[in-house]
């Protein structure tokens, strides 16, 4: 009987609290190697070390005790190894979406600190910007002729019909609209085209994915919708002033978001954006 311990002394030697020991005897993981009949006390052996160290070892791989139960049932090298693959997809899939929200995060505080940095301070400027992934989708209505209702509407019906295709999807703070170059350089404010910024390469039946190409861009901002209709005309004087030709589409790009509680309005700032060379 000197290799069976008391629980306790079970416990203390494998670093495991009675409470788990316990449950785990409760779902047939660990059950005792001798219970006392006269004093119900539980007693394990020493041996049984073997089997804490496992379930220890596969949980620190994210087995459920369910999937550890039963790889530790039975013997069979083909289902422990269809597990471990899963279990690696699995973690395929979580570093992935870890490296989508670390992007996002970085893409988030830039377009903070483009913010702090343009509040105030809003001339043009022509500053290289990079190849940006966006999802574009179509619209019945030219976007500069809706209100802001009309607009948060149509952005509505598009986040429904992405969410019913991806309910994980969320970059709905990152959206904007494309104007056609040559409507932007007659002043005709026009555009069908709402887009979604985007990492994924993924895109739906009702979208088209594109990039935007790496470029210079002539660049302002502007605080709101209205805003940018009214800035449109002086953003485009202020670009062909600057010894520049408009070589692309015109691009609105809602760089930063802060609703506020108290108030039901979108509170957006708005790149303002034209890819250009110089003469």
């Amino acid at each position: 009987m000197k290799k069976l311990l008391r629980i306790g002394k079970f416990s203390e030697m494998n670093h495991i609290s009675i409470q788990t020991i316990r449950f785990y005897d409760r779902i047939d993981l660990l059950k005792p190697f001798y219970v006392d009949p006269v004093t119900n006390y539980r007693y394990y052996h020493i041996n049984q070390s073997s089997i804490v160290d496992a379930i220890q070892h596969l949980r620190q791989l994210n087995f459920s005790l369910k999937e550890i139960k039963l790889i530790l049932s039975q013997d069979d090298p083909s289902l422990l190894n269809k597990l471990v693959e899963k279990h690696r997809q699995d973690l395929k899939e979580k570093e992935l979406m870890l490296n989508r929200q670390q992007q996002d995060l970085k893409d988030f505080q830039a377009s903070l600190q483009a913010y702090q940095e343009h509040a105030s301070c809003q001339k043009l400027e022509i500053i290289p910007l990079p190849k940006r992934r966006i999802l574009s989708y179509t619209v019945k209505d030219n976007i500069y002729q809706m209100t802001a209702e009309e607009y948060e509407l149509q952005l509505r019906g598009l986040k429904h019909k992405i969410q019913s295709y991806r309910p994980a999807f969320q970059n709905f703070g990152c959206i904007g609209s494309i104007m056609p170059q040559q409507s932007f350089l007659l002043g005709n404010w026009y555009s069908k085209e709402m887009i979604v910024f985007t990492q994924s390469e993924l895109g739906f039946p009702f979208t088209k994915v594109s990039n935007l190409p790496p470029s210079l861009y002539a660049v302002s901002y502007c605080d709101s919708f209205q805003e940018e209709l009214a800035a449109l005309p002086l953003f485009l004087k202020a670009v062909q002033e600057a010894d520049c030709r408009i070589c692309g589409d015109y691009v609105c790009q809602v760089i930063y978001e802060h609703p506020k509680l108290t108030e039901a309005e979108r509170k957006m700032f708005i790149r303002m954006q034209v890819p250009v060379q110089y003469k």
